[in-house]
């Protein structure tokens, strides 16, 4: 079987000599009764001859199918995994989706189901052979980043009702065909004398042949023969959701023993220990400096390491200077080393037992995904089966992490280009791959600028012949000059480069390679290289004082014998660009623990700059105030000192719009749950003796006062965040009306989706949100949410519509047009694992920035979204010179104009409408107007 490539959604199971496997075959389709279990939907299944790995058949599948079972195998207890064997007929990846239920999925909803209390998930196959590999135990309920809203418990693997497999080709995939065949369970045992367990939450996938340890498994107790001393708090163990089965969750073992009973006495014991360094959430990485395993009760250090200074930060810059590129092995490159085994010995005791302590100076340091025992009387046997153990998991993870290749940019090679390098100006929203031509001949344009706006430019260069590649150097060629006698400084040109990082989706990582962060090309050691395109992003700062008029400049760009001017033009305007009545920006606004301890202040100030700079007037993040009880005086107790801080820094920045509070700034931390009253809140009732309304209304008092003495600028809260299930809503709107009740001056909101015309319970509770809450914050949104906002006064607010130049630009002046009072993007950093690296964590990072050791990098994404910030100042910068001036021809003509722009652009439609004009036309145009206004 390990001859052909596989790939799993959680487990390519290798079949190697040594691990005793256990297969029960289900369905082999040598019959048509095994095809006819299933229902589907395009109705392509035939019986083939062909890819057949059981029997003489194999069942024949469109490239397309979704293939449904309300007959399954009902117990699959007792095994590991579910597995059926996809061979893909085609030069391209095809992405599967899966849904899982059981007994109690159905009985909840009273037959229908629920989304939220099946499985779902999702694996990515290559052309060729593949295994999907469904895990038995540690099906989660949900989906992989937001599972347990109702149901707490996995899914019940001897009660399964219902299984589900989509397939559908991945974009620019040619599949000929599918074929599937032997679907069957399968179980692994370790060999005689090996100790393996899995550590991880007590819902964990447990990998094959090893054995399940929960933060309640205690040594000794209920029979258990290997554990910990005492039992920890379930939240000690977390499901990264990466990368493989075996090392994806962990338990934090920070000062804890863990015991094993062995067969040998006073005996050498070889071990293998994997950590798990990434963390759920952000801030959760491992931060040590030094950490350690210590034998207990003789105290010997058997394991330690030394990362020296620099070990904290170590998740910010591990791969800051790694690129990868289509071809290489991302374990090779980056997981291997993240997930690198310790070993060392170990004597076991002489009544037959290994206890060990695990320890670090860090925080969150000591989490062990996996733990392998055995003794030296069977070294080489337990060696070759770790072996295996380590190759199986590489093979997984290069089973699951699929590269998609993307949809190349056509080679546009200016005819010209006939000398070793082909130069090209793409669009500034075109990912330029490394496989992309480089875009359109250059056709120069002079882009108009305002007075004090930021304005860029864009070009590729693709080397074709080895004497045009080598180091790299791109300088300008002195001060932009007009030719009224204006000049732009030299200094006030950033020339950078764009380079490449992994980007994935949601609850899969099958990934490509694109643009990410753009670096200076000064000092980076850049190479151009035959055969691969790189792109370069060059950005003028315009003076506020400069002189209107059309100035000319140039970029040198050598490498090798290459030696190039590019060439580009700035059209300053005679006017600057208002600043919209609407706040724009993005989530997660914060300095890493690593950064902040290192820099202070300063690094705050210097990203709260880059975000000015990059166009946006608001944000969401900074700290809370933590309320710690009443003092003697019957005063709530409140630390306002790292708001006050925040606030003056913002304020600095030369920010002055409301910010939004999505955990910060200025919430208040210890006062009650996440957006519920909670276990938090009661307690304070009974300690004050208080109701918990009096306690809301007296502590935001005190907040309310301070925040305005102080100067602090105003805050929206969030008090809801896309709510799941009935309950989730219930206990929401219960919190939200005691804030309207005791505390109407606190600008209460929060972000989800409403459906007004659905009757459910559910949907119901949530229109009740809508109807407390002073502004809702929606991402998909329709006219009924305008109509009703308006009805009823309430603030109509929108998040995570792109990250395109137009969904910041021409769409977002629809939406502002339409009513929509701001928008924010997820996400500044969404950093769950380390820098640099998409792939190693629960969720995408769809970052903005990044910091790099000598400063912070913005991010492709980001340069984009302030190009479109902009192209929507131009277009409000219209509209209220035109609104002013309206009684005249060219002021009548441009709110006609911007008018038409606002129903070409519907409702929620934050992808370009077809035939819709390009987002420099659309600065031009608005620049056109403005000019003949004035």
């Amino acid at each position: 079987m390990n001859h052909r490539l596989r790939a799993a959604l959680i487990c390519a199971l290798l079949a190697t000599p040594t691990i005793a496997q256990e297969v029960k075959v289900l369905q082999s389709y040598e019959t048509d009764a095994d095809a006819k279990a299933w229902e589907f939907k395009q109705k392509s299944a035939t019986p083939s001859d062909r890819h057949v790995t059981h029997g003489k058949r194999s069942l024949k599948l469109a490239g397309n199918e979704y293939m449904v079972t309300f007959r399954p195998p009902k117990d699959w207890s007792g095994y590991d995994a579910l597995e059926l064997d996809v061979f893909v007929d085609g030069d391209g990846p095809v992405g599967g989706s899966l849904l899982i239920g059981d007994a109690d999925f159905l009985d909840k909803a009273k037959g229908k189901g629920s989304y939220w209390n099946r499985h779902n998930g999702s694996f990515v196959l290559r052309p060729g052979a593949n295994t999907v590999s469904i895990p038995v135990n540690g099906l989660y309920r949900g989906e992989a980043g937001s599972r347990g809203h109702d149901l707490k418990t996995n899914i019940d693997p001897k009660q399964i009702v219902r299984v589900d497999i989509g397939f559908a080709p991945k974009a620019g995939s040619n599949v000929t065909a599918l074929f599937v065949d032997n679907l069957r369970l399968s179980k692994d045992s370790a060999p005689d004398g090996i100790l393996a367990f899995d550590l991880g939450p007590a819902s964990q996938t447990v990998f094959p042949g090893f054995t399940a340890i929960a933060p309640q498994t205690v040594y000794g107790k209920d029979g258990a023969r290997a554990g910990l001393n005492a039992a920890t708090v379930e939240s000690a163990a977390r499901d990264d959701t990466f990368p493989t089965r075996l090392y994806r969750d962990a338990i934090s073992l920070e000062g804890a023993t863990f015991t094993a009973d062995v067969a040998e006495r006073n005996a050498t014991y070889h071990a293998w220990v994997v950590y798990s360094d990434l963390g759920y959430w952000g801030g959760e990485q491992a931060q040590y400096r030094k950490r350690s395993i210590v034998s207990v009760p003789d105290g010997k250090v058997v394991f330690s390491e030394d990362r020296g200074a620099a070990g904290p930060a170590d998740f910010l810059y591990r791969f800051e200077n790694v690129e990868p590129k289509p071809g290489d092995k991302l374990w090779d490159l980056y997981v291997s080393e993240l997930f690198k085994p310790r070993r060392f010995t170990v004597q076991s005791s002489h009544d037959g037992k290994v206890s060990l302590r695990f320890g670090a100076d860090g925080g969150l340091s000591s989490r062990v995904a996996a733990f392998v025992l055995y003794p030296a009387s069977i070294k080489d046997k337990g060696d070759t089966w770790v072996a295996q153990i380590e190759q199986r998991n590489k093979a997984e993870f290069e089973a699951r992490a699929v590269f998609l290749p993307g949809t190349d940019l056509p080679a546009r090679v200016p005819d010209r280009r006939a000398d070793g390098y082909e130069l090209g100006f793409p669009s500034m929203d075109d990912d330029v791959r490394f496989a992309d031509g480089p875009g359109a001949p250059n056709l120069r344009t002079d882009r108009p600028a305002a007075l004090g706006q930021r304005v860029s430019f864009t070009f590729a260069v693709r080397p074709t012949k080895a004497e045009m590649t080598g180091p790299v150097t791109a300088t300008v060629d002195g001060d932009l000059w007009s030719g009224n006698g204006g000049a732009i400084p030299a200094a006030a040109v950033d020339v950078r480069y764009a380079h490449n990082g992994t980007r994935r989706g949601f609850n899969e990582i099958a990934y490509t390679i694109a643009p990410d962060t753009l670096r200076p090309v000064s000092g980076s050691r850049l190479e151009l290289r035959a055969g691969e395109t790189r792109q370069f992003w060059v950005t003028v700062t315009v003076p506020r004082d400069a002189r209107p008029g059309q100035y000319g400049g140039s970029v040198h760009l050598r490498a090798g014998r290459m030696s190039e001017h590019v060439n580009f033009g700035v059209d300053v305007q005679p006017f600057p660009l208002d600043e919209p009545d609407f706040m724009m920006g993005v989530f997660g606004v914060h300095v890493p623990r690593p950064i902040a301890q290192a820099r202070g202040d300063d690094a705050m100030r210097d990203l709260l700059r880059v975000m000015r700079e990059y166009g946006m007037n608001s944000f969401s993040g900074g700290p809370s105030v933590k309320f710690s009880g009443y003092d003697a005086a019957g005063k709530p107790v409140l630390d306002f000192a790292a708001v006050d801080k925040f606030m003056a820094l913002a304020r600095e920045a030369g920010f002055t719009k409301p910010l939004i509070a999505y955990g910060g700034p200025g919430g208040i931390e210890g006062l009650h749950g996440s957006y519920v009253v909670g276990e938090v809140g009661r307690n304070w009732e009974q300690k004050l003796g208080k109701p918990f309304g009096q306690i809301l209304g007296e502590v935001w008092a005190a907040h309310r006062d301070h925040a305005k003495a102080a100067n602090w600028l105003p805050v929206l809260y969030e008090m809801t965040d896309e709510p799941r299930v009935l309950k989730q809503a219930q206990d929401q709107v219960e919190l939200m009306k005691l804030y309207r009740e005791h505390a109407p001056w606190v600008d209460i909101g929060g972000s989800y989706s409403v459906e007004w015309h659905k009757k459910t319970p559910f949907d119901l509770a949530v229109v009740d949100i809508f109807k407390t809450l002073n502004w809702s914050s929606l991402n998909l949104h329709t006219q009924d949410d305008l109509d009703m906002g308006k009805q009823l006064g309430k603030g109509i607010h929108i998040y995570n519509q792109g990250r395109t130049r137009y969904s910041f630009g021409a769409y977002q002046f629809a939406e502002w047009r339409k009513g929509v009072q701001s928008r924010m993007q997820w996400h500044l950093l969404a950093l769950h694992g380390y820098q640099f690296f998409d792939l190693d964590g629960r969720e995408p990072d769809t970052a903005m920035i990044h910091w790099g050791k000598a400063g912070i990098l913005p991010t492709i994404h980001l340069a984009r979204c302030r190009e479109g910030a902009d192209d929507f100042r131009y277009a409000v910068t219209l509209f209220n010179l035109a609104t002013k001036k309206q009684d005249t021809p060219a002021g009548k003509e441009a709110l006609e104009w911007l008018e038409g722009i606002n129903k070409q652009i519907g409702i929620n439609q934050n992808k370009r409408p077809a035939g819709f004009m390009d987002d420099e036309t659309f600065r031009n145009e608005c620049a056109a107007r403005l000019r003949k206004l004035m």
